[in-house]
C-alpha cells in the first residue's frame, strides 16, 4: 500500500502552492519561466496520474498495426522500436494509399493533448476539430 498524498497528488499540491502563493508575488520579468515551470508540473502530475496506461496502449496499437513484436522487454524500450519502425515504414511510404498511419498519428496526438491540458476536449469538439 502507498502512502497518501502519491506522487501525482504531490505535483498538484506543489502547482497550487506555486500558483496561489508564489506567482504572485514574483517580479514580471520572472512570470513567463514561472508558468512554464508550473505547465511542465502541470503535464508530470497528468503524466504520473494516468501512469503506464497510455504508453501500453501506444505499443500495443502499434504492435496490430505494423504486425511485429518488439525484441525489447522494457515498456519505453519497446515504445521506441515501435515508433522507429513506425517512421520507417512512414518514410518508406508504407501508408502513402490508406489511413492507417494517419489513424496512428492521431490516436498518439489525441493522447498528447489529454496529458497536455487540463480540460480534454469532448468527443464533438475534437469531430468539429478534425472537420476543419
Amino acid at each position: 500500500m502507498r502512502d497518501r498524498p502519491q506522487g501525482h497528488e504531490l505535483l498538484a499540491i506543489a502547482a497550487k502552492t506555486f500558483r496561489e502563493q508564489l506567482l504572485p508575488v514574483l517580479p514580471e520579468d520572472k512570470k513567463y519561466q514561472a508558468l512554464m515551470i508550473l505547465n511542465a508540473m502541470s503535464i508530470a502530475e497528468r503524466q504520473q496520474e494516468m501512469g503506464e496506461g497510455p504508453l501500453n496502449d501506444e505499443c500495443d496499437l502499434l504492435e496490430v498495426v505494423l504486425d511485429t513484436t518488439p525484441k525489447a522487454d522494457e515498456l519505453h524500450e519497446r515504445a521506441a522500436e515501435l515508433n522507429r519502425e513506425f517512421a520507417r515504414r512512414v518514410r518508406d511510404g508504407a501508408y502513402d494509399n490508406d489511413d492507417t498511419g494517419r489513424h496512428v498519428l492521431w490516436a498518439v496526438t489525441l493522447q498528447k493533448v489529454r496529458e497536455s491540458f487540463d480540460h480534454f476536449p469532448s468527443a464533438e469538439e475534437i469531430q468539429q476539430f478534425a472537420k476543419d
